[in-house]
């Protein structure tokens, strides 16, 4: 069985690909830009011109569901399988989700329930995974162990430059910014349900997204509710959850925080930089007694 793999260099390809390895499954990568996942017409004819030019291909693998490329695997009548990493992924919101081409894999069980009637029997709860001979490869030397030895460490984004709401918040009137604020601060108190969605309403959706100067893409159907909770207020939240997680547990153990953000404003947080996820990351995950992962406030809660 030979599948072809649409390479965008995310950390888990290593892995998936060893574990096809193992299975038994060859793995052509196809690697090319790709600037628009719906529309990127250069990155749609190599893929269909690298396609024509192989044989025996049995299927095409990507992580994380990209619409240009279940385009082109309707188009030669090729199963397209993707397995998603993010949660949420917004490219499920394509109506191109449908095709009979495609089987989804959603690692996120809510996310998986959601999204399976659009294509009944084509869309499927599939959890993460990790390749464990990677951590054996990328053991830490005594001078890493060292540099990285922490009580408590958190790798990730803070959300604090790559969040939408604070670009939008300014443009909202008072009430509507009093509004997010309360439902922020009343999300922080609370884990098992979230609380975001259900207090949107059609009507605030809709002026929120008349503040925000948002543009549905065509041929999208997203639920503007969902939309707005997880998009714009989860990842807010999460900021917020962040932030608030770490200066606490700052002040009680020796933690170190592996992001691209900048943190000059909470001078508890010990900011290392950011942690190549190939390199670095396995080093600090076994030079440290805990490694924090900070859920974000999407169906995860």
């Amino acid at each position: 069985m030979t599948i072809i793999l649409c390479s965008w260099d995310n950390l888990m390809e290593p892995g998936i690909i060893s574990g096809f390895s193992k299975l038994g499954i060859s793995v052509t990568e196809f690697k090319h830009p790709l600037n628009d996942y719906d529309t990127d017409a250069d990155y749609l004819n190599a893929l269909s011109a690298f396609l024509l030019a192989q044989t025996n291909v049995n299927a095409v693998f990507s992580v994380n569901y990209i619409p240009v490329v279940a385009m082109v695997c309707k188009a030669h009548r090729i199963p397209y399988l993707s397995w998603t990493v993010d949660c949420p992924c917004l490219t499920l919101y394509s109506d191109t989700i449908a095709y009979p081409t495609n089987y989804i894999f959603l690692f996120d069980r809510v996310q998986a329930v959601k999204f399976a009637p659009y294509n009944p029997g084509h869309i499927f709860h599939l959890p993460l995974a990790f390749d464990p001979s990677f951590f054996d490869e990328h053991k830490p030397t005594e001078k890493e162990r060292t540099k990285h030895s922490c009580d408590v460490s958190f790798i990730g984004s803070l959300y604090i430059k790559n969040n939408q709401y604070d670009s939008v918040s300014s443009k909202l009137p008072s009430h509507m910014q009093g509004y997010v604020d309360g439902l922020l601060s009343a999300q922080q108190q609370v884990y098992g349900y979230n609380l975001l969605k259900d207090s949107i309403s059609d009507e605030w959706a809709d002026s929120f997204l008349r503040y925000a100067e948002f543009q549905i893409l065509p041929n999208y159907r997203p639920d503007y509710t969902d939309f707005i909770a997880d998009y714009y207020l989860g990842y807010k939240c999460t900021q917020l959850d962040r932030i608030h997680i770490l200066r606490q547990v700052s002040q009680l153990a020796k933690t170190h925080t592996y992001t691209t953000d900048d943190t000059f404003c909470y001078p508890e947080i010990n900011n290392l930089g950011i942690a190549d996820s190939t390199t670095v990351t396995p080093k600090v995950f076994a030079s440290s007694r805990i490694n924090l992962n900070i859920s974000l406030r999407m169906f995860i809660v």
